[in-house]
């Protein structure tokens, strides 16, 4: 029987990924020698039902306590001098027009708050190509060739145009040839109301290059053919010019080559629109961390769950009752201040968020209400985890034999080990 509920927690539990809250002192480890000695003076003697299911049981009560207990060691981590008590992050009031993050390793930025408006968004150079249709090409079959200057390289295609090519055929064919080049630029194919196809190429850089101007030009070869070539296919017809980025950053005219660029080395903005000249300057302003918050709360409240789920999935046993009320009684004595901070009580016991709810009251309140409302039941939940994975064999089914010698008490905490408190390989 012990082999097959050995083999259950190796297959089960050994390969689990342990997290940085698995790391203990051997101090920490004779602590919990010594609580399974101290528990099993004063536990009676007790005949547990020798079944595998029962033995699998008291293993699965440890390790879901275990992994609360990881959950509320990395809630309390968040509150640390450097954790969410101390942490903002940027935002802007317009998400429409552009995102904000606070990039600095500074507590707080040099300048708290800033106003931009947007005037134009950097874009990239457009070369679109003659509208054809879809019939066989009128350059003769042969070889061609053309060149494409970019970034102070020049590159040379060439491709081959076969008899009964149509022009579609060959702008597909001049398509892959720039997609597969990974020099910087894309194409695609472009329809007309009328059905005809032009080739599109559009530089994956934005802004306007020094000196030049353009992004990247095409030029034919020598040969008078691949002149032709560039005339009929209109490769480099400059349909849109690349332009800077230009907005006003507190009262400051700026540009940029790009959509995405920092300021004061705290700020990466990324544009994403155009701002009127009616429309009120976006506002880039501090604020405390609610989404780190909630995920936080998320996965205390998710470990909750799962233990009670645990709980409930088993036998209807005197023992399964009681560690259920016990769990659920948690629930109780805290009930107001887990409503006011928007965790809602289902009615079949388990915990979810209401995110509006929670997000308004640390607004209102401040993200510090947040946690101090959620400390008696954190601290709660883990005694409780505590308890368990030290005596999970409380929580199985069993028949009481005799109570403890209340004159002398003997230590025997063979029981308790043989099934869990030996099992702890996680902690390390």
């Amino acid at each position: 029987m012990i082999n097959s509920v050995y083999n259950y927690y190796l297959s089960t539990y050994a390969g689990k990924q342990l997290t940085k809250y698995d790391s203990h002192k051997k101090s920490d480890l004779k602590d919990i020698y010594n609580n399974i000695v101290n528990i099993s003076k004063k536990s009676p003697l007790y005949f547990i039902d020798n079944t595998e299911e029962v033995h699998k049981r008291a293993i699965d009560l440890k390790e879901t306590a275990r992994d609360l207990k990881n959950v509320v060691a990395a809630f309390n981590s968040s509150i640390d001098q450097n954790g969410i008590y101390g942490r903002k992050i940027a935002a802007s009031d317009n998400e429409d027009v552009l995102d904000v993050k606070y990039i600095s390793d500074n507590e707080e930025p040099s300048t708290p708050a800033l106003e931009i408006k947007v005037n134009k968004l950097a874009s990239p150079q457009i070369n679109t190509g003659e509208y054809l249709p879809d019939t066989v090409c009128k350059l003769p079959a042969g070889s061609y060739t053309f060149d494409m200057r970019i970034a102070s390289n020049t590159y040379e295609f060439q491709f081959n145009i076969n008899k009964e090519d149509t022009n579609t055929d060959i702008q597909k064919k001049i398509a892959r040839l720039f997609n597969r080049s990974g020099i910087g630029v894309d194409a695609n194919i472009i329809g007309s109301p009328s059905g005809n196809k032009a080739l599109e190429i559009r530089s994956q850089a934005t802004g306007v290059v020094e000196f030049t101007g353009e992004t990247f030009t095409i030029s034919p070869g020598k040969d008078e053919s691949s002149q032709k070539l560039i005339k009929y296919f209109g490769l480099d017809n400059i349909t849109n010019m690349p332009e800077n980025a230009s907005f006003n950053i507190n009262g400051l005219d700026e540009t940029s080559s790009t959509n995405t660029f920092t300021v004061n080395k705290e700020f990466e903005i990324t544009l994403k629109d155009v701002t009127s000249f009616e429309d009120d300057p976006v506002h880039i302003s501090f604020k405390q961390d609610v989404e780190t918050l909630i995920d936080s709360t998320s996965e205390l409240t998710d470990g909750y769950n799962n233990i009670l789920a645990l709980v409930k999935d088993k036998d209807n046993s005197y023992e399964s009752n009681k560690l259920a009320n016990e769990i659920q009684s948690i629930i109780k004595r805290n009930r107001s201040e887990l409503e006011s901070c928007g965790i809602k009580i289902n009615d079949d016991g388990y915990l979810s968020i209401d995110k509006a709810v929670m997000s308004q009251a640390a607004e209102e309140d401040g993200i510090e209400s947040i946690y101090r409302s959620l400390a008696d039941f954190k601290d709660n939940i883990l005694n409780k985890a505590n308890h368990i994975s030290i005596d999970p064999m409380n929580f199985v089914n069993k028949t009481l034999i005799s109570y403890p010698n209340p004159v002398r008490q003997y230590a025997n905490p063979y029981v308790t080990s043989i099934y869990t408190g030996m099992m702890y390989n996680g902690y390390v």
